[in-house]
């Protein structure tokens, strides 16, 4: 009893130790904040700590959990704590594939180097460094194998006790059964059920999983007194999804297509529209079997394919674990070669996870080639030497990737977000934009307080956004956009501010008083009237935000384009940023006579730049030919 307590102590204690270290590396390399903007990590970074309603199938499983991690932990902002949430999931998930793979092979070495080989596996490193819903969905699938595996030992090992019983050859049977409550098929359905409420790939276990039970325990079908149990555990969890409705009550997605009533949450949670991917290719991706080939090549390396392949004919010694793995694989498999998303490779990371299994499963086939040495310190030497070899690949190709999935410095999309809504807006403006640009706008308003009078209008549509745009001119109402938009330039005046452009009824814009005013002419119909320039630090690098104040005094007729530049004492350029004005929205042959247009660019200096005085200068040239119209040095700014 000692020896099995301290080897089941040691195990838990090896499994806390993949676990912590699989931590490190994701923590070290989770994203810091919002870091993209058109991808459902944007939305679930807003969702979880304002328990919203996510996009089907709701999530509610990921969305609680999320809000959990915001709420209780008092790290960073609430999107880096969603991004922690992947993370402990993840390192967990590498935790329970040891664990599986330590049942399935019997080694712990081997289930070691399986779990190394998933962590590294770059698409399951990418998923544990942001927030997304996939290393979750790892995770119950990685403890699903775990508690199924589990249970077939604890069944084995009941049925050897009760034979050793029989020929009297144990005094207390009870020793070499498993703990029920970590071998009973209950917890098998009850994580199954938990599972269903929160991604649907689950179900794609579920064929390997019924062979694997009634392989190993055949009378089920026989005692329906069993099923009532093991059904509860696996409906109750489902109970979750009423959260949809309920949240229904006060709120609705972000994208407000959710419709709180029978039909809509039941159209939300099937996700019907998403049978598209299987059965067609909207996105024209056409991806053949080298494209495949090549995304397990990039995880595994042509050391862990070999392995894994290896590992296919070992397992062949336990045909049930073999028939769990291979069918769960397959299962999987299909799917994602069916399936015709964009980002596909998402889809995969069961497939991935089963592979590292199989991963252990080749490695204990050559240990026990290796065990045949007669000396031990050879026979245990080979054993090491063996690992680090099926290791060496797959580590190195972590070290040279390392930069892909490491976004610790990606503060870019963050410095944005805070930078349109740090922008001098008039009480009650309104910004019109993309949904994702929306909805970034919205996680700093609801989770830092930022600028909550700010009216958002997400309209992916160019005729919804210019629809958008009339109703709130209509009203009086200041309005941004984000970006251009064909049309605008003909229909209004525009002016930057910041990142952002200011929509005014045709010639009825009104100038701002430049902090440095001017009276430079450039062409017969152009001056400039002004420039008010800053600086800032971005968490990359400092900038210089030029703003420009175009006089117009005729008709320009020409496609001119700006040149800003900032140069460094000996004239030369540091920094230099060309664009039609206002941020590519409005082109000169569009400007009013008599108007002033506020036009505004960024130059970011090096990383490498060292402070003090900067030059400006500013060239405006024709489009068609480059051939410049005129030139300003507009003196200098001093960057600390």
């Amino acid at each position: 009893m000692f020896i099995r307590r301290f080897s089941r102590r040691r195990a838990h204690a090896i499994a806390g130790l993949v676990f912590l270290l699989s931590l490190g590396l994701y923590v070290r390399t989770l994203a810091p904040s919002v870091v993209d903007i058109f991808s459902d990590t944007l939305e679930f970074q807003l969702v979880g700590p304002t328990l919203g309603i996510a996009h089907e199938t709701g999530y509610p499983l990921y969305t609680l959990l999320s809000w959990l991690f915001a709420r209780l932990l008092p790290l960073g902002d609430a999107a880096f704590r969603v991004n922690l949430l992947s993370a402990v999931c993840a390192a967990l998930a590498v935790a329970f594939v040891y664990r599986a793979g330590q049942l399935l092979t019997g080694r712990r070495l081997a289930a070691v180097c399986g779990a190394v080989v998933f962590a590294l596996s770059p698409v399951w490193w990418s998923q544990a460094v942001i927030a997304e819903v996939y290393a979750l969905h790892g995770l119950l699938v990685a403890v699903i194998l775990w508690l199924i595996l589990h249970w077939e030992a604890g069944k084995q090992g009941s049925r050897g006790a009760e034979e050793q019983r029989s020929k009297g050859a144990i005094r207390n049977p009870q020793s070499a059964i498993c703990p029920p409550n970590l071998s009973s098929l209950v917890a098998v359905a009850l994580a199954f059920g938990f599972s269903l409420t929160h991604h649907r790939l689950t179900l794609l276990l579920a064929p390997a999983l019924a062979v694997f039970v009634l392989w190993t325990d055949p009378g089920l079908l026989r005692q329906p007194r069993r099923w009532p149990k093991l059904l509860t555990a696996l409906l109750l969890p489902l109970l979750l999804y009423a959260y949809i409705p309920l949240r229904g009550l006060v709120t609705t997605s972000l994208d407000g297509r959710y419709e709180n009533s029978w039909v809509g949450f039941w159209r939300w949670v099937m996700a019907s529209q998403y049978g598209v991917f299987l059965t067609g290719d909207p996105f024209a991706l056409h991806r053949n079997a080298a494209f495949y080939f090549d995304l397990f090549r990039v995880q595994f390396g042509w050391t862990g394919l070999i392995l894994g392949l290896v590992g296919l004919v070992a397992l062949l010694r336990k045909p049930r674990h073999w028939a769990l793995i291979v069918l769960a694989f397959v299962t999987n498999l299909a799917f994602g070669l069916a399936y015709r998303a964009a980002d596909v490779e998402v889809f995969f990371t069961p497939a991935f996870l089963l592979w590292s299994l199989l991963f252990a499963a080749g490695l204990d086939g050559l240990f026990d080639l290796a065990a045949r040495i007669s000396q031990r310190e050879l026979r245990i030497a080979a054993c090491v030497l063996l690992a680090a070899a099926c290791l060496l690949q797959p580590l190195a190709m972590a070290r040279a990737n390392f930069p892909t999935p490491d976004r610790s410095d990606d503060w870019a999309v963050h410095d944005y977000g805070r930078d349109m809504l740090e922008q001098p807006l008039p009480e009650g403006a309104t910004v019109v934009g993309l949904l994702g640009e929306m909805t970034l706008v919205r996680y700093f308003q609801r989770t830092e307080g930022l600028r909550p009078d700010v009216v958002t209008v997400a309209a992916d549509g160019e005729e919804e956004r210019h629809a958008a745009i009339g109703a709130a001119l209509a009203e009086g109402t200041p309005v941004y956009i984000t970006r251009p938009l064909a049309g605008t330039s003909e229909r209004y005046s525009l002016a930057a501010v910041g990142p952002l452009v200011r929509v005014w009824p045709k010639g009825k814009a009104q100038p701002v008083t430049p902090q440095h005013p001017l009276a430079l002419p450039f062409t017969e119909a152009v001056e400039l009237a002004g420039y008010t320039v800053e600086t800032r630090q971005t968490h990359a690098r400092a900038m210089v935000r030029l703003t420009l104040h175009w006089r117009v005094a005729a008709p320009v007729g020409d496609d001119l384009k700006v040149s800003a530049r900032l140069l460094d004492g000996a004239g030369q350029v540091v920094a230099a940023a060309d664009d039609v004005p206002v941020h590519n929205t409005y082109p000169t042959w569009a400007w009013q006579q008599g108007e002033t247009v506020a036009d505004c660019y960024d130059l970011p200096l090096p990383q490498d730049a060292s402070p003090g005085p900067y030059g400006l200068l500013v060239i405006l040239y024709r489009a068609a030919d480059g051939s410049e119209v005129g030139r300003a040095e507009l003196g200098e700014v001093t960057v600390s």
